[in-house]
């Protein structure tokens, strides 16, 4: 409640850490809370993606980048948010371009809603994937 609120601060963290001073612990926060305010803008960015990510000690599955942020997720049943990093991490070599996000309700099978992207590049790639009727509405396709 508190990040919706923006009133999230510093002091509302633990900096103790076996490996690190409380000096760079409170950086390393203070640098993740100026961040989670564009976390809101995601989707309005052109995003771009790396699989088994790895910077330092961190390793992740997938990590996602716009030129401000970099944000990593371990692989789980579902994938959980592993890290946040300033700017963006991603290897220049790995990582592609964004081109279609689809969401779909927690425990359903098939996506129902798209994000970002344009699913008419995709269609013929993943038909089984969209819950029936999702095409109806877009443009350019026949119903």
């Amino acid at each position: 409640m508190k990040i919706v609120s923006h009133l999230l601060c510093v002091s509302d963290f633990d900096f103790i850490s076996k490996h690190r001073s409380e000096k760079e612990v409170i950086g390393s926060v203070r640098r993740k809370i100026q961040i989670l305010p564009l976390l809101a803008t995601i989707f309005q960015m052109q995003l771009q993606a790396e699989e088994d990510f790895v910077k330092g000690k961190i390793s992740c599955s997938l990590a996602t980048a716009d030129n401000m942020f970099t944000i990593g997720f371990a692989d789980t049943a579902k994938l959980r948010l592993k890290t946040l990093l300033k700017n963006n991490e991603l290897n220049s070599d790995k990582a592609v371009n964004v081109t279609l996000v689809l969401r779909r309700d927690r425990g359903a099978d098939k996506f129902d809603t798209i994000i970002q992207g344009d699913v008419r590049e995709f269609i013929e790639s993943f038909p089984e994937v969209l819950v029936c009727g999702f095409l109806d509405g877009v443009p350019g396709l026949r119903p």
